[in-house]
């Protein structure tokens, strides 16, 4: 595998898995992540910058070593996410823990917006706005635009204690364009889900309409069923509320005697939503294996496949498939890529890149040895992969490479591979991925945003192996041509977005 020495890499990640939205041809972007102090006064913090992107991979807001302040209290600051704003600059939610005092450890959902020139706009920039703050912990939020320049932020509710310690139920907010909250009173979210079940996990995508479709798990915590785990499914309109099965139920979008868990979703187009999600075989003779299936909602939330009576396959084999990520075909269907590991043989233990297509019928249109197209296979593992739409039906995929042995034990590098609409490597003919990153530090947590001209914006952690700086993370840029071609820098390093005595972690892009 080609060594090039890249300092930095930035990460660029779609929020949620929803259909993702790119920057403008050759536009700019505002990178958002955690700032983790590592010593001093602060030592224990986290807080949450920005920085703003030319197309060329400069900085506009100033020097990598200061970046534009998001939310930075004595409070911990984390798990940020962001959309644009629709006038230059970015929504951005994240979870806010108290550290000290009678809150102290009581996790809930905060928001602010930065406009174009990275300055703070909600509470005059002197505070962050409260999205849900209750005697439940908030956290796990989702974000995504309520169409009027504001955002709907879905979030996980945890009962503390009382009656109904251990619950989990899922909230839902609507921020506007000013920072006003609109539903409810009293910092009380609007309900998605609440019942005995533990629902979690949630993923949304806009209705349209200036509402959200959610999806979500639900577990059983009692009876014959409990620790079992279903996808679930609810659309809350512009107002907050409930409005499949009038509000009394949330849809069940699969249910089986295996465990369905981790959804992710995407609109199908036509208003409705396709679902992705794990299936899990916790007994029989399947017992650990691990499979990927969908299921599309309409817009009312009927199940469309299979006559609602089961899921389509995505990915089925003894080997253990897992951690799906999705993107729109452009047709009504899905590209669904994800991680395959065999269980057994010479090979077991090692994790690939595999990837299906499946029209708005929910048939499968790759074919290969397993029954979907292999895009990554090495010597390296390859792991959580992401894919971006590459404006021509096809998609870039993106994802970790770990070293299993050798000189480069224990590395993790990125690399990237482009696949045709029928499922066709065009990369490096096929016979490998393109390198995305690759140096003696840890690239990691990265995300992908298409860039407007058929290549995609890839960011991440750097995270320094040895020597002084040994744990710190910074963050960086590179940008991917259609062609699979390291762009900035004339492909010989990528841009340091930001660097600091602080590490820089978890970073979102959103285009402008």
């Amino acid at each position: 595998m080609s060594r090039l020495l890249v300092v930095v890499v930035l990460a660029f990640a779609v929020v949620g898995a929803l259909a993702q939205p790119s920057a403008a041809a050759g536009g700019e972007v505002i990178v958002v992540f955690e700032q983790q102090a590592r010593e001093g006064e602060h030592v224990g913090d986290i807080d949450i910058a920005a920085m703003r992107v030319s197309p060329s991979g400069e900085l506009v807001w100033g020097e990598a070593s200061k970046a534009a302040e998001v939310a930075s209290a004595e409070t911990l600051e984390t798990n940020p996410h962001a959309i644009p704003d629709g006038a230059g600059g970015a929504i951005v939610v994240f979870e806010y823990e108290p550290r000290t005092g009678e809150n102290a450890g009581d996790t809930e959902i905060a928001a602010q917006r930065v406009d174009a020139n990275g300055k703070r706009m909600w509470e005059d920039g002197e505070r962050s706005v409260l999205v849900a703050a209750s005697k439940w912990a908030e956290k796990n939020p989702a974000l995504v635009s309520d169409g009027q320049g504001g955002a709907i932020v879905v979030f996980e509710e945890h009962s503390r204690s009382g009656e109904f310690t251990g619950d989990v139920d899922i909230g839902a907010q609507r921020i506007s364009a000013s920072g006003a909250v609109l539903w409810c009173e009293d910092k009380r979210a609007a309900s998605v889900a609440s019942n005995e079940l533990l629902e979690r996990n949630p993923a949304a995508i806009s209705d349209g309409a200036g509402g959200a479709i959610v999806v979500f798990e639900a577990e059983a915590r009692t009876g014959e069923h409990a620790c079992d785990t279903e996808i679930y499914a609810q659309r809350i309109d512009a107002q907050g509320n409930k409005v499949w099965n009038d509000g009394d139920k949330s849809v069940i979008v699969a249910s089986s005697v295996w465990a369905e868990r981790n959804p992710v979703v995407i609109p199908d187009g036509q208003g409705g939503a396709i679902v992705i999600f794990e299936r899990y075989a916790r007994s029989g003779g399947y017992a650990g294996d691990v499979d990927i299936a969908a299921q599309r909602l309409s817009p009312s939330g009927e199940l469309l496949w299979n006559g609602g009576e089961s899921s389509v396959e995505i990915a089925s084999t003894s080997d253990i498939e897992r951690a799906p990520h999705a993107i729109p075909d452009g047709l009504g269907g899905a590209i669904i890529v994800f991680e395959t590991e065999p269980r057994t043989g010479e090979h077991a233990g090692d994790p690939e890149v595999a990837g299906q297509r499946i029209d708005g019928s929910g048939k499968a249109k790759w074919e290969g040895e397993q029954g979907y197209a292999l895009i990554a296979n090495s010597e390296w593992a390859e792991k959580g992969p992401i894919a971006a739409a590459d404006g021509q039906g096809g998609a870039i995929v993106v994802f970790e490479r770990h070293a299993r042995g050798g000189e480069y034990a224990g590395d993790i590098d990125i690399g990237a591979q482009r696949v045709s609409p029928t499922g066709k490597l065009l990369w490096e003919e096929g016979e490998s991925s393109v390198t995305v990153a690759s140096s003696e530090m840890l690239e990691r947590n990265f995300a992908v945003l298409p860039n407007g001209s058929g290549g995609v914006l890839v960011a991440f952690e750097m995270e320094s192996r040895t020597g002084d700086y040994s744990g710190d993370a910074d963050i960086g840029a590179q940008v991917i041509s259609s062609a699979g071609k390291a762009l900035w820098n004339e492909g010989g390093r990528s841009t340091l977005v930001s660097s600091s005595k602080w590490s820089e972690k978890r970073p979102v892009v959103v285009g402008r």
